[in-house]
């Protein structure tokens, strides 16, 4: 077999920037991890935006997001990077489908323990079923009928 390398970084000589043409697993977690914490979808792009930039293009955190995009650079990475972003997309859709099924399935769950708790005889109906399972026991030397 071949020696594998990774690729070489793919320069954007229009705009004097080297970009990394692929985002390391980790890196990817960390960027799917950081969207979920958000629930503004602006928000989740600009987090996205802003690890690929530094990580990928060693464009610093405090450039203008704004500028990128009217540049075209935003695009020009994008197109760098397609595949690697649609997994981080799938990734946040996957994983909030399944918060939203198991928020779903909780909410079953509390509805229906509810229910079952006030079914269950507390107080003086619970006295006097005791009382009952205490005679049945008793009236049969410890036999229950």
């Amino acid at each position: 077999m071949k020696v594998l390398t990774y690729p070489k970084e793919i320069v954007l000589e229009e705009y004097g920037i080297e970009v990394r043409p692929y985002l390391y697993l980790d890196e990817k977690r960390q960027i799917v991890e950081k969207m979920l914490e958000l629930s503004d979808p602006i928000d989740r792009e600009l987090c996205m935006w802003s690890i690929i930039f530094q990580v990928c293009c060693g464009i610093d955190e405090g450039t203008d997001y704004d500028l990128l995009c009217a540049t075209g650079v935003k695009e020009k990475v994008a197109d760098v990077l397609w595949n690697d972003i649609n997994e981080i997309n799938n990734a946040v859709a996957d994983s909030e489908s399944m918060i939203r099924i198991v928020s779903a399935f909780l909410a079953d769950m509390t509805t229906l323990m509810d229910k079952t708790t006030k079914k269950i005889p507390t107080g003086a109906k619970l006295e006097k079923l005791m009382d009952k399972v205490a005679g049945m026991i008793g009236a049969n030397n410890g036999d229950i009928q």
